[in-house]
């Protein structure tokens, strides 16, 4: 994941135009600097923050909407969607869970790989989930796992 990709998530025009105001990016690494050329290596989370609750929740439905569209489907236009659309592509392979909470946006990073916490993918996400959810609410999520090459969107409540 570099800067770019975080501009066509968060940054784009579209998204910016929805009262977006800033984003915050985690790290699980020691000493960890994004400002070092756009440097997000060891991210593991995004938060994007809205000026309030209804402009997150247009900025992911813009999201649900854009995970759904496959590069194929753009082919002979240019423009930000299509930059957009790539983003997603690549994240398709990879894995990666959207989801909304309150003016918040977040963007769980994935990889083939073990997890940083948990023994696997789905326990990780139920953490990350739990821990901004209350008890037995359910949230909406975008969710591709590893080399599933497609987005799933469904509501879930996660187990404590």
């Amino acid at each position: 994941m570099n800067y770019w990709d975080i501009q066509m998530i968060f940054e784009a025009d579209d998204f910016r135009s929805d009262h977006f105001n800033t984003y915050t990016s985690y790290s699980n690494m020691q000493g960890f600097d994004k400002s070092v050329d756009g440097n997000y290596d060891g991210v593991i989370l995004f938060m994007a923050t809205y000026k309030d609750k209804k402009s997150a929740q247009h900025a992911f439905e813009k999201l649900k909407s854009n995970t759904k569209i496959r590069i194929a489907e753009l082919e002979g236009f240019a423009g930000l969607l299509v930059e957009q659309v790539q983003v997603f592509e690549r994240i398709r392979k990879s894995g990666g869970l959207f989801t909304q909470k309150d003016k918040y946006v977040f963007y769980l990073l994935e990889s083939c790989e073990t997890p940083p916490l948990e023994s696997n993918w789905n326990d990780y996400e139920n953490l990350f989930l739990s821990s901004i959810t209350e008890k037995n609410e359910e949230i909406e999520i975008i969710n591709a796992d590893c080399g599933q090459d497609v987005f799933l969107v469904q509501k879930i409540k996660a187990s404590r």
